[in-house]
């Protein structure tokens, strides 16, 4: 054994004891030299293997880019050599962490890009020998993002292939198997009118699974029937529909997606397919965003939740003063008063003051709250009590999202109402409803919205359907 074997075998073997220990970084390093010393050798095999173990190491590091040039330089050797084993491993490698950047742009509503790195597992699963599972995935997730983007026809198309797809595979796995013209067509007819999964919870976990770049198994034919039936019929009757959560909130980055999916659809919808491109984004209205913006302004100007009975004022001034801003530093939020010791909170405001009092190494950072805080920087006739926290009571739930704390005695909140009641009376019936507050700690500001009960929402959902498809935007949950 020569010097340079010799040295390939002991960083090889370096390489692996780190990869298994997760030291990422160093095994880099090793396998770097195995690739480097077995193209000096010419032994290109070896140096393919170095580039696969390569590629899994990236991956780790999330260095995804440096992983698909490593996955790809194996592919380009095993097609040299004509090594079948080495492909099919590359392949699926290669379009396995296709599938997965896809579904992670997907998350994030990236959409445009996540089509791209579809179309890239999709290019590569059609490489020889085909990659039938990657390939139906690949399709899939595709449709669903063209279906994101408000393309409904690519969409469609996408999930054609997949029907297509898994009717070739079944004829593959039946090629044995005689079988009548009749019973084929008993077959695709039970398929086409098999029983659909109830309620849109039940279609979302089906979508769910289809994109996820980790199943192992291809759909059934039933379940691709599902999957059409939800790009063709129940997608199009809601633009957005989002279960908020305490791991997944409201972000900034949702909004912009919900605006940007309304937007398109309602150009798709109102002006037409050939329409449906997004205009300059200067702040300038448009024809198309004209168009979109009057129809929007005629809705909102019909709409009953801008007003509300004048004799509501008094008994709203006077729940006024038990709504308090609860700060923490540059924190604020909302809270109730309860009893007369007792406020209510989100448990989101619990956590953006925990993270304010580590931001500031002040891991008892000065908590209070501002009752009859009607204005910004308001100075006079403001009640401010502290809270009291070593009688913290514990009493929080962060999936329903509440956090109570306990006040210090202050004789400037007695006599106040107590909310206690009407936080523990629900649930709204329909109609309209007042909502005061204090929104990211400002200065009180009232509201006045329409509660729809789930039944209502279904059948205005329906009207709305009927009128013009997928211009409105709800929360099915």
């Amino acid at each position: 054994m020569n010097d340079k074997t010799l040295q390939k075998e002991t960083h090889k073997n370096l390489g692996y004891v780190y990869y298994q220990g997760c030291k990422f970084d160093a095994a880099v390093k090793s396998y770097l030299k195995v690739q480097e010393i077995s193209r000096d050798l010419g032994e290109r095999k070896e140096e393919a293997n170095a580039c696969l173990m390569l590629g899994d190491i990236f991956q780790e590091l999330k260095q995804h880019e440096k992983a698909i040039a490593s996955y790809q330089t194996t592919l380009n050797i095993s097609e040299e050599l004509e090594d079948k084993e080495m492909q099919v491993v590359s392949i699926h490698k290669l379009g396995t962490l296709y599938l997965t950047l896809a579904s992670i742009c997907s998350k994030d509503y990236n959409y445009e890009k996540a089509i791209k790195w579809y179309e890239k597992a999709l290019d590569i699963s059609r490489i020889e020998p085909i990659d039938r599972p990657m390939h139906e995935k690949a399709l899939t997730g595709l449709g669903i993002a063209w279906l994101n983007l408000g393309n409904n026809e690519k969409a469609i198309e996408s999930i054609d292939e997949v029907q297509q797809f898994a009717k070739m595979e079944a004829d593959m796995d039946s090629s044995n198997v005689e079988t009548t013209h009749e019973q084929k067509t008993s077959t695709v007819q039970e398929e086409s009118s098999s029983q659909v999964p109830e309620g849109w919870a039940r279609f979302d976990a089906l979508i769910e699974e289809a994109c996820n770049p980790s199943r192992t198994e291809t759909l059934s034919s039933e379940d691709v029937v599902h999957v059409k039936k939800y790009v063709e019929e129940i997608a199009p009757s809601y633009v957005y529909t989002r279960e908020i959560s305490v791991k997944e909130p409201f972000t900034k980055i949702v909004r912009k997606a919900m605006t940007e999916k309304v937007k398109k659809s309602a150009c798709t919808s109102l002006l037409g397919k050939d329409d449906n491109k997004l205009d300059r984004k200067d702040g300038e209205l448009v024809k198309g965003d004209q168009q979109i913006f009057n129809f929007a302004r005629d809705e909102v100007f019909k709409n009953a939740s801008t007003k509300k009975p004048a004799r509501l004022n008094e008994t709203l001034a006077s729940y006024m003063r038990s709504i308090g801003n609860i700060k923490c530093g540059s924190v604020g939020g909302t809270c109730f008063l309860v009893t007369d010791v007792l406020v209510i909170t989100n448990y989101h405001v619990y956590r953006m003051i925990e993270k304010e009092r580590k931001k500031s190494g002040n891991s008892s950072l000065h908590v209070s709250v501002l009752f009859d805080y009607l204005y910004d920087e308001q100075m006079e006739n403001v009640v401010e009590v502290e809270v009291d926290e070593e009688q913290d009571l514990k009493l929080a739930n962060p999936y329903l999202d509440y956090k109570f704390f306990r006040l210090k005695q202050n004789d400037g909140i007695r006599g106040r109402v107590p909310l206690g009641p009407m936080v523990r009376k629900w649930q709204l019936s329909d109609g309209r409803v007042v909502i005061l507050g204090h929104p990211g700690g400002k200065e009180m500001q009232d509201e006045v919205c329409v509660v729809v009960g789930y039944h209502a929402m279904q059948e205005r959902i329906r009207e709305r359907y009927e009128q013009c498809t997928g211009v409105h935007m709800t929360n099915a949950q």
